[in-house]
């Protein structure tokens, strides 16, 4: 964990961009729709869109493995609980969330561990809660870029697994979809593509 957790440190130094994400801005009109107060955001990153979140009046849990990075968010932002975790290991109670929110947070992982992971996150969801993902695109200009370590996943500086949208709904099939999307757009400058997903358990 502290070759990841210092590896991310470094990556979110460089970025400093403190806008939302326009996938959170998305979102935030489902959750408001529903009344829904409490989000669990995976993998938070530099804490962006957890900002965003309590600007809209939600109760924010979030998570990263960088625990630089989590320490200084604790500081920076002290309305929301900042947790230093490993996204393969997140051991919140059952039900304990309105939403879920893992903007290009899922896509680094196997195909088990990213079942695994699914199956917690609908564990940890409250019923009629939304999950809420945006992950790479197996039609990302990255695609197929770097060292090949399995089904649409290479190592190019870290891993990326790419999703299809078939993948995508095949990871969902315990929830109700109520959006699956691709969509393209500049990313740390660099044109991206991704699939989204809005579901509810």
């Amino acid at each position: 964990m502290n070759d990841l957790s210092n590896y991310w440190d470094r990556k979110w130094s460089q970025h400093h961009n403190q806008e939302p994400s326009l996938f959170a801005i998305k979102i935030i009109k489902e959750i408001k729709k529903r009344g829904l107060t409490s989000i669990l955001d995976i993998a938070c990153g530099n804490g962006k869109d957890v900002k965003y979140f309590l600007k809209n009046n939600l109760e924010v849990t979030a998570t990263d493995i960088a625990g630089e990075c989590v320490k200084q968010l604790k500081k920076g932002i002290p309305n929301a609980k900042f947790l230093q975790k490993d996204t393969k290991n997140l051991d919140f109670k059952n039900e304990s969330f309105d939403a879920v929110y893992a903007h290009l947070a899922l896509h680094y992982f196997d195909d088990k561990d990213t079942t695994d992971i699914f199956n917690n996150i609908y564990r940890m969801l409250k019923n009629n809660g939304i999950f809420c993902l945006s992950c790479k695109s197996t039609n990302d200009t990255l695609y197929g870029q770097g060292e090949k370590m399995g089904t649409d996943t290479f190592l190019n500086g870290h891993i990326r697994h790419f999703f299809s949208e078939k993948y995508m709904r095949t990871k969902l099939e315990k929830f109700k979809i109520i959006d699956i999307s691709e969509i393209s757009g500049d990313y740390h400058g660099f044109n991206s593509t991704f699939i989204q997903a809005i579901v509810t358990k």
